[in-house]
């Protein structure tokens, strides 16, 4: 599977939302800012009313950066599939800046693909986009929070 859903940070390059340092059970006290949360946490299940940003403005589905050496065999963060629950398998996070996918120096937490130019990626409105890698970084941040108030437009 080379999808994910997309969760935000806090900050661009900041390390927070993805588990809250809870990584073998739901932390229930955190609150998750994606289309998509983590089930049992506070604020799950989230529905259209809660894009309060606009559905062409969040980030649904985009294509997960991967370590090309393992495209065949899969990688500690691309061996499970939608099984693995909320785990860099089905997750991402946009607080990384995405890039294409390379040879090693892949953390498991950031989008990217193979394509030359950018990320395939789906937003809450349905539509499809080509998102670049050098988009803004505090932009691909908003971009996965459902509610922060941010707009942009990606043509």
């Amino acid at each position: 599977m080379d999808y994910a859903s997309s969760t935000p940070a806090d900050a661009p390059n900041s390390w927070d939302q993805f588990w809250y340092g809870n990584i073998w059970s739901v932390p229930t006290s955190a609150k998750y800012f994606g289309a998509i949360v983590r089930s049992g946490t506070s604020g799950s299940p989230s529905s259209l009313t809660h894009i309060k940003d606009g559905t062409s403005n969040v980030l649904l589905i985009s294509e997960k950066r991967l370590d090309t050496r393992n495209y065949v065999t899969g990688d500690w963060h691309d061996d499970q599939g939608w099984i693995d629950g909320w785990d860099p398998d089905v997750v991402r996070y946009t607080g990384y800046q995405p890039q294409r996918d390379s040879a090693g120096g892949v953390s498991g937490y950031e989008f990217g693909s193979a394509h030359p130019a950018g990320i395939c990626s789906v937003l809450v409105d349905g539509s499809v986009r080509i998102i670049p890698y050098s988009i803004d970084l505090t932009i691909f941040s908003n971009l996965g929070h459902r509610q922060d108030g941010a707009n942009f437009n990606l043509d």
